[in-house]
This record gives structure tokens, C-alpha cells and sequence, in this order.
């Protein structure tokens, strides 16, 4: 099923810049490496059990980088606009410093003409509270669930309990029991001679 959509995605008669897009698509071949590696399939499923908790901690900076964009806006959009002067230029801004990509020289321009504690205030508690701590967070549910994966895997699987008999099968082997001494007792008589030689025990005459 995987393979014959790729080759769908592949010959869908699209045209334009969409069909190099589309024929890209055989690359996607490569994830069946997750289900022939173990330790890939480890990697693969920790990250998938750990989609719920990152989507809370992303709600989080999100929310986080708001409050801060509006805060800076009021801060330095005067004086700034090229880095505050709108909203998506200040999440664009403060995605550059919860990376940490040359932050120090959005932080003079703005110390050149807002009072430096405003501005070291502001980039202070933002750089600990958006990468030291809330970054970190999904460094932590990552971790997290590469435990209770390596759990799952360690723990052995539970063995199926037999289930009462009921009537029809003890029927079943009743039956079956019976046909097996019937067949016993065939070859147990097949085994004794036939009649008994002068001198020897009466044993074999037994019926």
C-alpha cells in the first residue's frame, strides 16, 4: 500500500512547478528503513508518542512569543520599525533571538536609544524564559518518551490465558480420547499371538 502510493503521487498527470514536487515523492521510500532498523523504529516512535506533550509546550511558546512581540512593539516600534515595527517583524525577531542567530546586534541598536534597562530586561527574560526553559521542555518529553518506549520493547509481551472448555470441547476430546484407545487396544491385539504354545504362560490368552 505504501509503495502504490508513491507511484500514484508519481504519475498524477499534474503539470507546472507541482510535478518535480510530486516525483520527489519516491524519496519518501527511504522511511521503510523505520520498520527493518529497531533502534530506528525506537527513535521514530518516541517521537510520535511525544506529539501530544509538544503540542502543549508549543502552545506555550506561541503564547509566549506574543506577549512578547506586543510588549516589544511598544518598546521599540518607534525607534526600531525595521525589527518591531509590525508583529510578524517582531516574531520574526524574536524567533532570531530564541535561536540565538546574532541577537547582540538587535539588542544595540535598540539599547542605542531605549534605556538599557528596558531593553536588558527584556531580552534577558525572554532569552531565558523562550530557550533555556521552554526549549528545553521538548528536549524533556523527547526524553521522556524514549523511556517508555525502552519499557514497551523491555517488557515482555503478555501470554494468551487458555480459555475454559466448554461442553462441546470436552466432547470434542472425549471423543478423540476414546478413538485413541480404541486404536491402542487395536494394535495391542494385533501384537499377541494367536494362539497360546504348549508350556507357556496363559498371558497372551487372556482376552
Amino acid at each position: 500500500m505504501f509503495d502504490f502510493l508513491i507511484v500514484l503521487l508519481c504519475v498524477l498527470p499534474v503539470g507546472g512547478p507541482f510535478a518535480a514536487v510530486l516525483r520527489l515523492a519516491r524519496a519518501l521510500r527511504l522511511l521503510r528503513l523505520v520498520s527493518a532498523l529497531p533502534k530506528l523504529q525506537l527513535l521514530v516512535g518516541a517521537l510520535l508518542k511525544s506529539l501530544s506533550s509538544m503540542g502543549y509546550v508549543s502552545l506555550l511558546l506561541a503564547l509566549l512569543f506574543y506577549i512578547y512581540a506586543v510588549a516589544g512593539i511598544h518598546l521599540f516600534g518607534q525607534t526600531d520599525p525595521v525589527h518591531f515595527g509590525s508583529l510578524p517583524a517582531a516574531l520574526l525577531s524574536l524567533f532570531r533571538l530564541v535561536t540565538l542567530d546574532n541577537w547582540a546586534d538587535i539588542f544595540n541598536v535598540q539599547i542605542a536609544h531605549v534605556p538599557a534597562i528596558k531593553v536588558a530586561l527584556y531580552f534577558v527574560t525572554f532569552i531565558v524564559f523562550g530557550t533555556m526553559i521552554i526549549l528545553n521542555l521538548f528536549i524533556g518529553v523527547i526524553m521522556n518518551s524514549m523511556s517508555a518506549m525502552h519499557a514497551e520493547m523491555a517488557q515482555p509481551e503478555p501470554r494468551a490465558e487458555p480459555r475454559p472448555a466448554g461442553p462441546s470441547q470436552l466432547a470434542k476430546e472425549v471423543t478423540a480420547l476414546r478413538r485413541d484407545v480404541a486404536e491402542l487396544t487395536r494394535a495391542v491385539r494385533q501384537l499377541r499371538p494367536q494362539r497360546a504354545e504348549p508350556g507357556q504362560d496363559d498371558w497372551a490368552s487372556v482376552p
